[in-house]
Parts: C-alpha cells; sequence; structure tokens
C-alpha cells in the first residue's frame, strides 16, 4: 500500500464522514457531513486544516488541526489543536501515522496546543512524588479548567526549587 499525506483544499465532507464512520466501527454510530463541514469551517475562528491520508484516489485516514489564537505570557499567539484522527482499520500503522504527523508539521508553522479530554488518573504520580503533591494540585486544577472549557492547555511556569 502506497499513501501519501496531503493537505485538503476542498474537503469532501461525504467522504470524510463515511471514512470516520468506518474508522471507529461503532455500532450505531454514523457521522454526519454537515457536522464535520460546520466543525471545520465554522466552529473556530481562525479555520482548520485537514490534512488527509490517501491510497490512489481513496481517502484512508485524516486528522484535522484547527486554528485558534491562544494567550502565551500575556500575549497572543497562533496555535493549532489537533482535534480529529481516524484512519481506516486495514491502514494502521506507524508508517500511515508517520506520513500524516510529517505533512502536520510542515502545514503546521504555529504552535501546537493540547486539550485533555478528562482529568487523568494520577494517584501512581502521588505516591511515587511526594514532596510534589502541591504542583500535582495544582496541574490537576489546570487540567480540569482545560477540560471543562474550549481553551488548549496552559500551565504558568512554576518555581520548584529555590527562593522566587
Amino acid at each position: 500500500m502506497a499513501t501519501r499525506a496531503e493537505c485538503e483544499e476542498h474537503v469532501d465532507y461525504v467522504e470524510t464522514a463515511a471514512l470516520a464512520t468506518e474508522a471507529f466501527a461503532t455500532p450505531g454510530l454514523v457521522f454526519d457531513p454537515e457536522r464535520l463541514r460546520w466543525f471545520y469551517e465554522r466552529c473556530f475562528s481562525l479555520g482548520s486544516t485537514v490534512i488527509a491520508l490517501r491510497d490512489g484516489d481513496h481517502k484512508v485516514g485524516q486528522f484535522c488541526m484547527v486554528r485558534q489564537t491562544m494567550m502565551v505570557d500575556g500575549r497572543p499567539e497562533p496555535a493549532a489543536q489537533l482535534v480529529d484522527l481516524f484512519v481506516s482499520p486495514k491502514y494502521r500503522g506507524k508508517e500511515a501515522l508517520k506520513s500524516l504527523y510529517e505533512k502536520m508539521i510542515k502545514a503546521g508553522g504555529t504552535r501546537l496546543s493540547v486539550k485533555p479530554s478528562g482529568i487523568p488518573v494520577m494517584d501512581d504520580l502521588y505516591e511515587e512524588l511526594p514532596n510534589f503533591a502541591e504542583v500535582l494540585d495544582d496541574l490537576r486544577k489546570h487540567i480540569a479548567l482545560c477540560a471543562d472549557s474550549r481553551d488548549g492547555m496552559e500551565v504558568p511556569p512554576m518555581l520548584l526549587l529555590g527562593e522566587p
């Protein structure tokens, strides 16, 4: 299978919805082309970039980066957040992901932002790093705020050793 990754100038939302439905393979879950159109074109003020993985003319994978502005040290910075990644089951593997990510880096040109979907279980970290409980508490608060908002993850600098 010789695949290639490319930036899509015009997204075929019917094809994309069918691919997402196939990739997630969840009974009763069918992706709606118009919802994808709304999400990719209207939901984020700075737009989005779709990187497609193709085998010939057939779309077999993709991810979408949405562009937004985030505040870093009180200054607005352009950012891109990876929001969708799905690949047809028969095309999954390191090479497919490597191809997609290499194209993402070339197409990006902005700071990448992380958006956690929930608060991770951190009990093992508290046990392994008992002296960092206060720092872990602070990180947990930032993750919780981020998970419940539309914003990307941003953690302010922390002094871990020495006098401020």
